[in-house]
């Protein structure tokens, strides 16, 4: 993605746009409302409420990061779906937090988070 590119969309669709963030978090909300109890991914990641915060798309990437950094979660999937990138290289098999970290560190590079933590 270009640096130009990521403008248009924090522009366009920031994430201070009331209408979207708060799409946003009710989605968010009723995802981990209603997938907590599970462990395994597939079941997470199939539920209609997630799949509806990937078909927000690029506009989604900033929100997606920053609950990510508040929250953690399992949204590596979403972002990956979105972006079709992943920051881990490989087959490499990392935990949850180690996952959290990498793409908060991606969000940082890309301007899509603060510096500072």
């Amino acid at each position: 993605m270009t640096s130009d590119h990521r403008e248009s969309i924090m522009q366009a669709n920031s994430p201070d746009e009331p209408i979207l963030r708060d799409k946003f978090r009710r989605l968010a909300k009723t995802w981990r409302d209603e997938t907590g109890m599970y462990s395994v991914d597939v079941k997470k990641i199939a539920h209609p409420a997630y799949r509806e915060i990937i078909e927000l798309g690029d506009q989604a990437i900033p929100l997606i990061l920053a609950d990510l950094e508040q929250h953690g979660g399992h949204w590596h999937h979403a972002l990956e779906a979105i972006l079709g990138y992943s920051p881990i290289k490989g087959d490499v098999k990392i935990n949850l937090r180690e996952l959290k970290e990498r793409w908060l560190a991606w969000g940082r590079e890309k301007g899509y988070l603060s510096q500072s933590m």
